[in-house]
C-alpha cells in the first residue's frame, strides 16, 4: 500500500465534534488531515472547510421526507433496530423522493466542483467517509477514486446505518469499513469496531 500522507474526510454535518476530532488528532500525528462538509452543525462545532449547501435541514425538506420518504428513516434515535436486511440499505422510498435527491445534487454541484478544485480533491492518499456518504448518492465520486486506487474509508456513527443504512454505490467502494458503535457489528458484521475519538486535554482532572 502506497504511504499515506494526505487525508480527507468527508461528512454531513461535523456531528458532535466527532470528525473534526479525528482530523485534529491525524494533524498532531503528522498527517495533512481536512474536513469538508456539506453544512453546519447548529450547535456550532469547529469547521473546517464547509460547503454551506441548501435543501440539507430547513422546514422544506423535513414536509418533503413526510411525504416522499420512507417514514421508519425518519425516526432518528439510538435505539436498537431489528431488520431483515444485513446490512440495512438506503434506495429512494419512491419516485418523488428520487427526483429531489437528484435535483438537490444538480444544484450543489457548481459548488462541489470549485471545492474540488480548491482543496485538490484527487491527490489526497485516504479519503475517510463518515457515515458512509459521499457528495453524491449514487457514488460517482468515490467510484472515481476506486479507479485511481485511493484508500477509502467507510465510517459508520450511530443512526446512519441503523436508520438509513448503506448506500450500496458507495459502501461497495471501501478498502476498510468502520464503525462507532458496537450494535453495528449486528446490523452489518463487516465492520470493524474502533473507539470514539477522545481528547483528554480538554479536561482537567480533579485531584
Amino acid at each position: 500500500m502506497p504511504a499515506i500522507h494526505r487525508i480527507l474526510h468527508l461528512a454531513p454535518f461535523n456531528t458532535s465534534g466527532v470528525p473534526i476530532t479525528f482530523v485534529r488528532a491525524e494533524r498532531r500525528l503528522g498527517f495533512d488531515s481536512r474536513l469538508i462538509t456539506l453544512a453546519r452543525d447548529p450547535r456550532g462545532y469547529e469547521e473546517d472547510v464547509c460547503l454551506e449547501l441548501p435543501f440539507l435541514d430547513f422546514i422544506g425538506v423535513r414536509w418533503a421526507k413526510k411525504i416522499f420518504s420512507n417514514p421508519a428513516r425518519l425516526q432518528v434515535n439510538n435505539h436498537r433496530r431489528e431488520t431483515r436486511a444485513k446490512p440495512p440499505a438506503w434506495q429512494p422510498h419512491s419516485h418523488p423522493e428520487k427526483w429531489l435527491v437528484q435535483f438537490r445534487e444538480w444544484w450543489w454541484t457548481p459548488r462541489i466542483q470549485k471545492t474540488l478544485r480548491e482543496i485538490d480533491f484527487w491527490n489526497f492518499d485516504l479519503y475517510q467517509l463518515e457515515g458512509g456518504l459521499e457528495f453524491y448518492r449514487d457514488g460517482r465520486l468515490v467510484q472515481e477514486l476506486q479507479r485511481r486506487g485511493k484508500q477509502i474509508i467507510c465510517l459508520y456513527t450511530g443512526s446512519d446505518l441503523r436508520t438509513r443504512g448503506i448506500v450500496p454505490p458507495i459502501d461497495d467502494c471501501a478498502n476498510l469499513r468502520l464503525t462507532l458503535e458496537f450494535d453495528h457489528l449486528d446490523l452489518y458484521p463487516a465492520l470493524t469496531h474502533i473507539f470514539f475519538p477522545f481528547e483528554f486535554e480538554r479536561f482537567h482532572m480533579r485531584i
